[in-house]
C-alpha cells in the first residue's frame, strides 16, 4: 500500500490466486494481454519482473495438468520473451 503513491504494481494475469507463472509458452501466448491495465489500456512499464518458465525445469510440474513446459524449449522461448519485452 505504501507503493500506491509511487508506482502501479500489477500482478498479471489479474488473478493472484496461483502466481500465474507457468511455462514460457504461456508467457509468449499471453504477453500482450498481460501488458494491459484492468481496463484494457496498453501499458509501457518502466520495470517488468516475470517468472515464466518455472514449470519448464527438468522435473516440470506433474501436479497440475497443462502446466508442464518442455525443458528443451525453455532457453529459446525465454529469449523470445525478453526480445518482445524490450
Amino acid at each position: 500500500t505504501r507503493m500506491q503513491t509511487k508506482a502501479l504494481v500489477q500482478h498479471s494475469p489479474l488473478d493472484v490466486r496461483d502466481g500465474g507463472a507457468e511455462e514460457t509458452a504461456y508467457g509468449l501466448q499471453c504477453l500482450n494481454y498481460m501488458l494491459r491495465s484492468p481496463n484494457g489500456t496498453f501499458l509501457r512499464p518502466d520495470v517488468i519482473m516475470f517468472n515464466w518458465g518455472l514449470h519448464d525445469g527438468p522435473l516440470g510440474n506433474r501436479t497440475v495438468p497443462g502446466q508442464a513446459g518442455l525443458p528443451a524449449v525453455y532457453s529459446k522461448q525465454l529469449e523470445m520473451l525478453t526480445v518482445r519485452l524490450k
